[in-house]
């Protein structure tokens, strides 16, 4: 669909729910995942295993992230790799993935490598003009009341 179809859809749904100034569509190319993946670091510390010292074979390079068609899995697949996890343990391991996923997600570096995602920086870009939106409506509004107190 494009990223722009997408934000005009969120828009639209929360026409009538929520005022449309107070809106920031978030959409990542894929999934949410495939901003997790960028950061083979942080996936090896959530996973209990920062010595590991390979490389995530199940990762693809940052400019083939975007493609992935279920980045979900291969999150789950990175975190079980880089945990050396196997057996018994494994499937245990498995059912932390949501837990995993949310420590990933809370602990997403705004600077990190997630930043060289075209999605990703669409998302800042879309923060930006939102924030200076807000900032000048709060402008505006101090001058006025500043105005009236002259």
């Amino acid at each position: 669909m494009g990223i722009l179809v997408r934000e005009q859809e969120i828009s639209y749904s929360a026409l009538n729910i929520v005022n449309a100034e107070r809106i920031i569509p978030i959409v990542p190319l894929k999934m949410l995942e495939t901003w997790l993946l960028a950061d083979s670091q942080a996936i090896k510390r959530v996973a209990g295993n920062v010595g590991y010292k390979e490389n995530l074979e199940c990762v693809p390079g940052m400019r083939q992230l975007e493609k992935i068609p279920d980045s979900k899995q291969v999150l789950l697949e990175a975190l079980c790799e880089a945990s050396q996890t196997q057996g018994g343990r494994l499937k245990k391991f498995k059912s932390r993935f949501p837990e995993m996923r949310a420590r990933l997600t809370v602990d997403l570096d705004p600077n990190g490598p997630v930043c060289q995602l075209n999605s990703y920086k669409h998302f800042r870009e879309n923060i930006k003009i939102f924030s200076k939106r807000k900032l000048n409506i709060l402008y505006i509004y101090i001058e006025h009341v500043f105005a009236g107190l002259a």
